[in-house]
């Protein structure tokens, strides 16, 4: 495949809550939308609005649907009106021809995969694909080839691991079904959406008298403003209330931020899953010992749930109590930047030159069929350019 470096490789991190989408030139993405589609009836007609991201979340009493669950699209007309407005109209149309970056988190099944390839060949018309896992492109922004990665999104966390430049876990072009779909060794389905769903639970048991005139949608709203006030609150300063969207003031203390302990304690939101220490330790533990020690020193965290206080202490903690002999080789990282290191990672490496052998074409989907999709070349190429 021949490179033209005229065409920008467009990289799109496609999550379940934030889609960040740009060109692998720039220093950052161009877009940063919820990947949410909002319908609010027209008060001058019957007509239906549409808004899409951040705009659906503004009007009052708007419907919300949510394409991405767990990783997953569930509705692919809503995630095509969610990329329309990406491509179409915050990247001008540009996606057509340029090759694509995007990123799929591990443990989907085929089919979530097949489809999306076919939309982005057939429909956007991209010239060339290269998929791969949100948390292995974390650590490439770190500036790392060898490290594992704890990434929480919205609504699920999964744990990436590369030693100079390989994969160590979920294999994408394995035949064993049973062993490509075994993914509680590596991923949970939980993430940053859980804490806001413990809060709209705890606000509405507290405060049902205010809440029950609210819609599903608008106490899941003012639950995730919560969350994000609670992520910079400080106990010992005013003001010590918090005030919703309709003006109603929540006073706060110390029992909201047990909020963030949902990530070690699911049961907290009816989950019966390990912590996401418990699930990061069980995959170092599986790794021998001289790749183990090097692992153990790159834990990089990456997605916006990791800005919850605390959480990086009781990661280390966690770690060290099961080193086994490793505690002091112990080293966690929090990058100031892991709202978006993902995308960040997306840039790097739509930016190498040997980023078009990473990809597979349009002609090769239309010669070959879509089942060569389901796996494509490892990073290992950048241990020769480290």
């Amino acid at each position: 495949m021949e490179h033209d470096d005229d065409i920008d490789c467009i990289v799109v991190d496609n999550g379940s809550w934030m889609i960040k989408a740009g060109y692998s030139s720039g220093k950052t993405a161009r877009v940063y939308e919820k990947t949410v589609v909002g319908r609010k009836i027209s008060e001058s007609s019957d007509q239906i609005d549409i808004h899409i991201g951040d705009r659906a979340c503004y009007p009052p009493e708007c419907q919300l649907s949510w394409p991405i669950e767990r990783g997953a699209v569930v509705d692919w007309d809503e995630m095509e009106l969610v990329w329309d407005f990406i491509f179409k109209r915050e990247l001008k149309d540009t996606v057509n021809n340029h090759p694509m970056l995007i990123t799929e988190v591990p443990g989907n099944h085929h089919s979530n995969r097949d489809k999306m390839v076919e939309i982005l060949f057939e429909k956007y018309n991209v010239s060339s694909l290269y998929i791969i896992e949100p948390g292995s492109l974390s650590l490439i922004s770190s500036g790392r080839i060898t490290g594992i990665v704890l990434d929480i999104g919205g609504t699920t966390t999964h744990v990436s691991a590369l030693h100079d430049g390989k994969n160590l876990l979920h294999t994408q072009d394995t035949e064993d079904v049973s062993e490509m779909y075994d993914r509680s060794k590596y991923r949970l389905d939980i993430g940053g959406n859980d804490i806001t769903r413990y809060l709209q639970n705890w606000i509405d048991q507290k405060y049902h008298t205010i809440c029950n005139t609210w819609s599903h949608d608008k106490l899941f709203q003012n639950a995730e403003l919560l969350k994000h006030y609670l992520l910079s609150w400080q106990q010992d300063n005013e003001p010590n209330t918090f005030s919703f969207s309709d003006g109603t003031e929540l006073p706060l203390d110390k029992e909201l931020l047990t909020c963030f302990d949902v990530l070690f304690d699911s049961k907290l939101v009816g989950l019966d899953l390990p912590g996401i220490d418990v699930m990061l330790t069980d995959v170092l533990s599986s790794f021998d010992d001289d790749i183990k020690k090097q692992l153990y020193s790159n834990v990089i965290l990456s997605g916006g749930a990791t800005l919850c206080p605390g959480i990086t202490d009781k990661i280390t903690s966690s770690l060290k109590n099961r080193a086994a002999g490793l505690d002091g080789n112990v080293k966690v990282i929090c990058p100031p930047e892991r709202r978006k290191s993902s995308w960040l990672g997306g840039s790097v490496i739509g930016s190498l030159e040997v980023f078009p052998s990473l990809c597979k074409s349009r002609q090769s989907y239309f010669d070959r069929g879509v089942h060569q999709f389901h796996s494509f070349p490892g990073l290992e190429c950048l241990k020769n350019l480290s």
